[in-house]
């Protein structure tokens, strides 16, 4: 037979080729293979032609896989198959080859001719593709379960926090409670998670204080820092919440000191400080303006080495660091900056060299009506007839919820009204417009959903008080209800103590 090979037009058309070509006998031995086939075996052709197809790799596996795909190729004459090769530098490779054989009336003989195509990049995007689509379902499934949880949570933490009223203080009834309260509170946790999962790694906000979490850290920072460096605590604990992602607030603060610490070599003073500053009108600085309100300001000060302009204008680039190779990458800042920005805030940098860094973060305020929520539930709220007859309309599909709301308020001395979807809320509200003084509603409910809800009874009385309380706190509609006029949110599960602060900062005013 005739070396196909000494044929200079042929040669020249399948050497240039960018797909991998073969040219195979019958009994699958190795005629020809061009050059993007060696490259892709990291071999030489003196190593393949004249072997097998199988013959030529080690593992079992792709031999036995091989010699099958062999055997339909010569059965079926036109076949298509996948197969992975390892490579050094590219990692795995995934051809997808088209086989077929051809009889060559010139050499009175059948060969089998492949051509093959890289196919790597498409089959793991749609990889990825399905498990997103995974993902998806799962985070659905995630956050049903997280919801429904919460309800039941929520009906948990609000009975025992309520029965803790009944009992004296060091009685063994009250510490009882307070153990049911912490293993509920432990399972909010998780429901926390599984929401957090739900929303493919967005954050999740809650009202939170920033000075627990500085007085935290701080305790983390003094156990761990080198002893040459003191720490010091300025806080303001007249301090309003924010509505933020703790983990992320964590981990912002703490990104911060490490910073700090790793420009004090020596030693020095860290200072950490917490505030609530007013804008009372738009502020313009160099680059942006901060719109007018309150804020909650977090203060990290330094006595290092401080900062030139020129590093100065780059720290929140992603990559930047004034490290050695292998003390950073240079994403600490950028994280914290993007954190920052995401929670809707803002964040100041200033520094000299030599003379230390103070970096100053703020973000929004949430507004508490005059009253503070206690960050424990002290169970201290006496059962007195604090509601004055007002009357409530309370919207929630879960039937454990209403009944605890209802059970709790009343003791309180509130009228309430209860209904669980939106379409009994509006009838309720149309008989009882001018005695209602207050929702209390779920945004995800049946029928005709909060936001719906809200609207409408905004457009028929629109100084009526709003309480929204929900599961879910970074989603599209929430961020719109946001806008409606809502007074206050609180985020299943919660306490009885801070139902009663919301409710009496409410209608302090009255």
């Amino acid at each position: 037979m005739r070396d196909l090979k000494n044929y200079s037009m042929f040669k020249l058309a399948f050497e240039k080729a960018e797909n991998p070509i073969i040219i195979s006998s019958i009994y699958g031995e190795y005629i020809f293979a061009n050059k993007s086939y060696l490259n892709l075996r990291k071999s030489k052709e003196n190593r393949i032609i004249g072997k097998s197809w199988w013959d030529t790799f080690k593992q079992k596996e792709k031999r036995k896989l091989l010699k099958e795909h062999f055997r339909i190729t010569v059965r079926k004459k036109n076949y298509e198959y996948l197969f992975e090769y390892e490579n050094e530098k590219k990692g795995q490779v995934i051809i997808s080859w088209i086989s077929q054989v051809i009889y060559c009336p010139e050499y009175n003989g059948e060969f089998i001719f492949e051509i093959g195509n890289n196919v790597t990049n498409e089959i793991k995007l749609k990889s990825q593709l399905v498990h997103v689509q995974k993902l998806d379902s799962l985070g659905i499934l995630a956050s049903g379960i997280a919801h429904e949880f919460n309800n039941i949570l929520t009906s948990i933490i609000g009975y025992s926090s309520f029965l803790k009223n009944y009992f004296k203080k060091d009685s063994k009834e009250k510490e009882y409670i307070s153990k049911i309260q912490n293993a509920a509170l432990n399972a909010a946790g998780l429901t926390s998670k599984l929401l957090g999962f739900s929303r493919k790694g967005k954050y999740l906000e809650k009202l939170i204080n920033i000075n627990l979490i500085v007085k935290e850290v701080s305790e983390i920072v003094k156990a761990t820092f080198n002893k040459n460096i003191e720490v010091n605590l300025n806080i303001n604990e007249d301090m309003y919440y924010v509505l933020a992602d703790h983990s992320q607030v964590y981990q912002s603060i703490m990104n911060l000191l490490i910073n700090s610490k790793d420009a004090m070599k020596k030693g020095g003073i860290l200072t950490i400080s917490t505030d609530v500053i007013e804008y009372k009108k738009d502020k313009k600085f160099k680059k942006f303006v901060v719109n007018k309100g309150l804020y909650v300001l977090l203060k990290v000060t330094d006595t290092g080495m401080g900062m030139n302009e020129s590093v100065k204008k780059k720290i929140f680039e992603p990559f930047f660091t004034t490290k050695g190779i292998g003390e950073g990458t240079g994403l600490g800042l950028s994280m914290v900056y993007t954190i920052v920005k995401s929670h809707k805030g803002y964040i100041f940098v200033y520094s000299k060299k030599g003379k230390g860094t103070s970096i100053e973060i703020i973000l929004p305020a949430v507004s508490l009506i005059g009253e503070k929520i206690d960050s424990k539930d002290s169970g201290i709220y006496p059962v007195i007839n604090h509601g004055k007859d007002r009357l409530i309309l309370i919207v929630d599909d879960d039937d454990e919820i209403l009944d605890c709301l209802e059970t709790v308020l009343f003791e309180y001395g509130y009228n309430i009204l209860k209904a669980k979807n939106g379409k009994e809320a509006l009838e309720i509200f149309a008989r009882n417009v001018k005695k209602l003084e207050l929702l209390v509603i779920d945004i995800f409910i049946p029928v005709i959903d909060g936001k719906s809800v809200i609207e409408k009874v905004k457009e028929i009385k629109p100084d009526l008080k709003i309480v929204v309380i929900t599961s879910f706190s970074k989603d599209k509609i929430i961020d719109q209800v946001k806008s409606l006029g809502v007074d206050y949110f609180l985020f299943k599960p919660f306490k009885v103590s801070s139902l009663i602060n919301v409710l009496s900062g409410i209608f302090k005013k009255d």
